[in-house]
């Protein structure tokens, strides 16, 4: 494999040869032996620092030892009591002495979250600075080259040498001088020869897709390789020779998918995969120290060093998160100003606070109370301007962090009982603890909401920002698919009505349609005191919106009117609202075009003739009065029961059994068919129920009892009425009666 100098620049890809087992071999073997030599420092470098520490136990126990005789100084002179030298007026001070300048903080100013529903602005392009600009100060510039000389010499390691590891320092510097060469080497000949050595325009390339099953199995293959050959060398003390199961490993696989002339092309890939695991093995294990590994992923900017740099970032987390617990307050935040000089190791600075943030919260059990404890407006600020200053932007998690962010302060309790719903039964796991957002927090999010829509208004930003208010908006509609809006708190329901506003107005402007359950979901979430929350953060997010797109305000005004809201009370009344509050906001910012556009105040009066014909529809406090209610009749309810070619047939065959018309033909004492006349249903309110035509009884009260006697017993029954003295009977039912009863004395009679 040939060689390159650490100072110099990338060496060029060798000529095309087929990838054998015996190549292979040779590319992996001088970055094996660099790491094994690396390891073995490592190991000598832990044992004298742990010398060291048991030299310290042993001299702390001594002065312990020697604290407890008998103290002689009560014995000597009053003088030598004090042990505190005296004060001296000559030693007096009339200010406190002057900071250096080395020790001296940059001047900044703090970042605080707004306190109106004002959207404030930040450059979304990249800014050079090579001159001290109008206004500032001589100490801010030599700042500026303090911190890039600090950040060159940040690698020296004479802060961390103590007298029991100074020996090692100068074998510790070969090594990685050597390693520089070795890695860069190893990584530009195991490059895919599709992708070019260097990036020839300052244009980001194209995000790659998601890897095929093939390459994962064949990486995660490569991965256990190098696992276990690294836990046979620990068995055995080092390698020497023993068992060479990278080798083996490379030779199956010629033997499995290739031949040793033409080789296998996929070989390349699986050394590849195997030398960027051994790297990242190292980093984590802390071998290779976090100063030296950030110089190394700050020089990975070439477009076919992007898997290396990814493994190498997710490495550095994780080596990072060992130290800090999931649940503590961040202590990696960046600061609140950002230079505008962005060199490769200042993005590098500035992305692995964002890595270790989202680690932070994806591992939190509780990551609502996390948010509210520890990020604040200024942090997701600052992340906003790396993101939108930063070249290699695709390659920061700015995305997943804001999605992590705003999906978790909406979790009414933690990540371990996310999926209790989806059970179907109870949670394995009480909640032991349920979180309510705080004003506080609110106030933040919603800050850096708008901020984020103005930047999807932008032309320059809208396709960077756009898929993220997407993605919020899918997430956010899953929790209330789920029902678990019913158990979040105000200001959390507030939050979710302002993602689907925002979801809903890029929408519209972007000329896209809207979705149903987009729609469905904010009729859910909003409710009036909601609205009256977020109303002017809303106004403020269209006006923005609408002044950065280039969209006409107008224009996007008559879209939102002429929105199809279908049967959504909640929602129509909120679009009215909004939309005349931000023809009216519109009025009042620009007095000066109020004269000659007078088409803000004809949409205003749209939305309010709109807003009245909903509310007019939704009384605002309930009645008082009593709705009416009915009872069926049992005619109507035989009615119900029957077709009606059916109630036409009987008609003229069936005897009416309808207590109104009994009456009325035995008080007529005609015989003749009448046409059915069904009584009017009765309206019912309060606790009375229409019991007869004439009286009325409570529902309570049972009907026509009569009393009787049981010796001193007294209980009241139903009363029976006789059918032949019953005036409801006519003469007929009273003939067929007497014949049935005669019939059935006749029979009885017949058996006796």
């Amino acid at each position: 494999m040939p060689r390159t100098n650490a100072k110099s620049c990338l060496t060029a890809r060798p000529a095309p040869a087929p990838w054998t087992a015996s190549r292979c071999k040779r590319t992996l073997r001088q970055l094996t032996s660099f790491v094994n030599r690396l390891e073995r420092w490592h190991k000598a470098f832990l044992a004298a620092q742990e010398a060291e520490g048991a030299k310290d136990d042993i001299e702390e126990e001594e002065q312990e030892a020697d604290t407890d005789e008998a103290p002689d100084w009560l014995a000597s002179h009053t003088t030598l009591r004090n042990k505190r030298p005296k004060k001296k007026y000559s030693s007096r001070r009339t200010t406190a002495p002057k900071t250096p300048l080395s020790k001296r903080r940059l001047p900044r100013r703090p970042v605080d979250t707004p306190r109106n529903d004002a959207i404030q602005s930040i450059s979304v392009t990249i800014e050079r600075q090579t001159a001290p600009q109008p206004g500032q100060s001589q100490h801010a510039t030599r700042g500026v080259e303090r911190c890039r000389t600090a950040i060159g010499h940040n690698g020296d390691f004479s802060r961390e040498w103590s007298p029991s590891t100074a020996h090692l320092a100068q074998e510790h510097g070969a090594i990685i001088q050597q390693g520089w060469s070795t890695v860069t080497t190893f990584l530009v000949v195991t490059s895919d020869p599709e992708l070019p050595l260097r990036r020839e325009t300052r244009e980001v390339p194209p995000r790659l897709g998601a890897r095929s099953l093939y390459d994962m199995s064949l990486d995660s293959a490569s991965r256990h390789t190098v696992e276990q050959q690294k836990e046979n060398e620990s068995e055995t003390d080092g390698y020497e020779g023993q068992q060479d199961i990278l080798g083996s490993y490379l030779q199956q696989l010629e033997d499995l998918f290739g031949d040793p002339k033409s080789g296998w092309p996929s070989l390349r890939k699986a050394v590849r995969a195997c030398g960027i695991h051994l790297i990242t093995r190292i980093t984590k294990s802390g071998a290779l120290r976090y100063n030296r590994a950030t110089q190394l992923v700050s020089r990975c900017r070439n477009p076919f060093l992007g898997d290396f740099r990814q493994a190498m970032s997710l490495a550095l987390v994780e080596a990072h998160s060992r130290n800090y617990d999931a649940n503590a307050t961040f202590y990696h935040i960046p600061d609140d100003s950002i230079p505008a000089d962005s060199s490769d190791r200042q993005s590098l600075e500035g992305s692995m606070p964002v890595l270790l943030t989202l680690r932070q919260l994806q591992e939190a059990e509780d990551p609502a109370s996390v948010i509210d404890r520890s990020i604040r407006y200024r942090h997701l600020r600052s992340h906003l301007e790396l993101y939108n200053r930063s070249e290699d932007h695709p390659n920061l998690p700015v995305p997943e962090l804001l999605e992590t962010v705003f999906v978790g302060a909406l979790s009414p309790w933690g990540w371990m009982d996310r999926r209790g719903p989806l059970r179907g039964g109870p949670p394995d796991t009480k909640r032991a603890y349920g979180h309510v957002m705080s004003k506080a927090l609110w106030g933040r999010l919603k800050a850096t909401l708008n901020l984020i829509l103005s930047f999807c208004g932008h032309a320059a930003t809208s396709t960077t920002y756009n898929p993220i208010i997407e993605r919020m908006s899918k997430k956010v509609q899953a929790l209330v698919e789920l029902d678990i809006h019913s158990q979040m708190s105000y200001y959390q329901l507030c939050l979710a009505a302002h993602i689907f506003f925002g979801s809903l107005f890029q929408r519209l402007i972007n000329g896209c349609g809207v979705d149903a359950g987009l729609l469905t979901s904010l009729d859910t979430v909003i409710s009036y005191e909601c609205l009256s929350t977020v109303l002017g953060g809303v106004i403020a997010a269209i006006l923005c919106m609408s002044a950065e797109s280039g969209t006409t305000l107008q224009h996007f005004l008559e879209q939102l009117l002429a929105l199809d809201c279908k049967d959504y009370r909640n929602l129509s009344t909120a679009v009215a609202k909004i939309g005349a509050g931000a023809a009216q906001e519109y009025t009042m910012t620009y007095p000066e075009r109020y004269t000659d556009e007078r088409w803000a105040e004809d949409i205003s009066e749209k939305f309010q003739a709109k807003l009245r014909h909903v509310v007019g529809r939704v009384p605002r406090t309930p009645s008082l009065k009593l709705q009416p209610t009915y009872l069926w009749d049992a005619t109507i309810a035989e009615w119900v029961a029957e077709t009606p070619q059916a109630s036409q047939s009987n008609n003229k065959k069936k005897l009416t059994t309808s207590r109104d018309q009994i009456c009325a033909v035995d008080r007529s004492g005609n015989d003749q068919e009448l046409p059915i006349v069904r009584p009017a249903l009765a309206p019912l309110s309060g606790n009375i129920a229409t019991m007869d035509a004439n009286r009325k009884k409570r529902k309570s009260a049972p009907t026509d009892l009569e009393t009787h006697w049981d010796d001193d017993f007294q209980y009241k029954k139903v009363k029976r009425f006789d059918l032949q003295k019953s005036p409801r009977t006519t003469p007929e039912l009273r003939a067929q009666r007497l014949w049935a009863d005669d019939g059935s004395d006749d029979e009885l009679s017949l058996l006796e």
